[in-house]
């Protein structure tokens, strides 16, 4: 039932990837742009995109690795094309769920172990990004201006917030220590398990030199993709303007509250763009160019690995 299910899920997603591509009102109004750039701009994208898949599947074969599961590099990928295609169909990244149902049932892993690797992967990333902007901001004078000027920008902007959103945040964040305090138990279990974890991978060095070597590359096929978008958009961005507008976005989105962040994403792009003067035109199609490339790769390869896999599911009870 489950594996039809997800059968089901894969033509009813391509539907809404179909559309939300296809009738999203910033496809209408730059659809005439969007035809005019070079087939050879698309290929690129398309394949930094792939390779971002790659890359994302090397760092969660690594991290299983951390606690003592070796997963062939080709499952891997598998089941993280089909964890990608299920976070954009999904709000709060459900995709994790589907693809730790599958490695429960075909492969055994607790989901204990499972949401370590999971969680170790995005501290990773969030880590290296969080090093990344404070190295960049130090090191680099046009890195600095930028941010101030793009900070006065939006406290001028931030100036007509009214008194409900300041209530909000208030009602989040005493939500958040309410329930905090309601699983402190769970939670120092949580926090011992991570302490053993920390401890294997500070003994194994040449796992942590891997896996900052491709979450580095991941990152850079992801900036090189949003680079050439805005390229052919018409504006090309200097080094800085570019690791900005990444590692804001990176920091700021990098748990999907709404299904892959559609339409926030490029939102966020748009506004830390006119931050930095850059005109909305260019920024909003850099945007969609950049979404378009990487719908089109979780599409096709996210959708037919999750329709294969659910497919030989419903075929065999038990994969060994």
């Amino acid at each position: 039932m489950f594996d039809n299910s997800v059968k089901l899920c894969v033509f009813v997603g391509l539907a809404i990837l179909c559309h939300k591509f296809l009738d999203a009102e910033a496809t209408k109004t730059l659809l005439n742009s969007l035809i005019a750039i070079e087939f050879f701009v698309w290929l690129i994208t398309a394949s930094l995109s792939l390779i971002v898949f790659v890359f994302l599947s090397s760092i969660f074969s690594l991290c299983l690795r951390a606690v003592n599961i070796h997963l062939p590099h080709k499952v891997s990928f598998i089941y993280t094309s089909m964890n990608t295609f299920f976070n954009t169909l999904v709000p709060l990244k459900g995709g994790i769920v589907v693809r730790g149902l599958y490695l429960k049932r075909h492969h055994d892993i607790p989901w204990s172990k499972y949401f370590y690797s999971v969680f170790a992967a995005q501290v990773a990333q969030l880590g290296f990004i969080l090093v990344l902007t404070v190295a960049l901001y130090n090191s680099s004078p046009e890195m600095r201006d930028i941010v101030n000027v793009s900070l006065f920008e939006f406290k001028k902007r931030a100036s007509s917030i009214t008194g409900a959103t300041t209530y909000l945040w208030s009602a989040l964040l005493v939500s958040f220590a309410l329930v905090a305090t309601f699983f402190n138990a769970l939670a120092r279990k949580f926090v011992g398990k991570l302490w053993s974890g920390l401890k294997f991978w500070l003994a194994q060095p040449s796992l942590i030199f891997w896996l900052l070597l491709c979450i580095a590359l991941l990152n850079l096929a992801t900036c090189l993709r949003l680079w050439v978008s805005f390229s052919a958009a018409g504006h090309s961005l200097s080094f800085s303007q570019l690791a900005f507008i990444y590692c804001a976005i990176a920091l700021g989105l990098s748990w999907n509250l709404t299904p892959g962040n559609i339409g926030v994403r490029e939102a966020a792009i748009v506004s830390l763009s006119s931050l930095m003067g850059i005109d909305i035109q260019h920024s909003l199609l850099a945007a969609v160019v950049d979404r378009s490339s990487s719908l089109l790769v979780t599409g096709i390869v996210g959708g037919t690995t999750s329709y294969v896999v659910a497919s030989q599911a419903s075929e065999e009870k038990v994969v060994p």
